[in-house]
C-alpha cells in the first residue's frame, strides 16, 4: 500500500491500482511503502520520458530525411538559422529541452515574450545541447531552489533577462 495525495495505491495481482481514499486514513500508514511507491513513480516517469524522447527523435529524423529527399532540407535549415552540422545535436537534445526552459523562465518570473527572439533562440539552443538536463529537472522539482548558476549554461543570459525585466518594471 502506498499513497499519493488523496489516492491510495493498492498492490493487486494485476499491478498497482489507484483508489480514492481519504487522506486521514493514511495517518499511521507505513512510510516505507510510500517511499517505494514514490521511487516507482519516478522510475515510471523516467521510462516514459525516455520512450517519448525516442519517439520524438525518430519522428524528427524521418521528417528531416523527407526534407532531404525532396531537396528542401538546406532551405528549411537556413530559414530557422541552423546548419547541417547542428542537426545531430538538435536531434540528440530535442526531447524536453523547450519544456525545461519554459519551466525555468516561469520559475524565475521571466516573460519569454519580453525576450528578443535572438536571445530566446540562443537560450533554446544552449538548453537543447546541454549535457546535464537531469540537474535542471531536479532543481525545477525542488520547492525552494534559487541557485541555478552552478549547473545552467544559460545562467548569464537568465541573469541578464532578470535584470532587464526588473529595469522595465521599475
Amino acid at each position: 500500500m502506498a499513497s499519493n495525495g488523496d489516492l491510495i495505491w493498492v498492490k493487486a495481482a494485476s499491478g498497482w491500482r489507484d483508489h480514492p481514499f481519504p487522506a486521514a486514513a493514511l495517518r499511521g500508514a507505513s512510510t516505507k511503502g510510500v517511499r517505494v511507491m514514490t521511487t516507482l513513480q519516478d522510475l515510471r516517469r523516467t521510462i516514459s520520458r525516455y520512450v517519448d524522447g525516442g519517439r520524438k527523435r525518430r519522428q524528427l529524423r524521418r521528417e528531416l530525411a523527407q526534407l532531404a529527399a525532396m531537396g528542401s532540407l538546406d532551405a528549411v535549415l537556413s530559414d530557422v538559422g541552423l546548419a547541417r552540422s547542428q542537426v545531430e545535436p538538435l536531434i540528440a537534445g530535442c526531447t524536453g529541452s523547450r519544456e525545461l526552459m519554459d519551466q525555468m523562465l516561469a520559475r524565475l518570473g521571466i516573460d519569454p515574450a519580453q525576450l528578443p527572439i535572438e536571445v530566446l533562440r540562443d537560450m533554446t539552443w544552449t538548453c537543447t545541447t546541454c549535457p546535464d538536463k537531469r540537474k535542471c529537472r531536479v532543481w525545477l522539482a525542488e520547492a525552494e531552489g534559487t541557485d541555478f548558476h552552478s549547473f545552467c549554461p544559460n545562467a548569464a543570459q537568465l541573469d541578464q533577462a532578470l535584470q532587464n525585466q526588473h529595469q522595465v518594471g521599475a
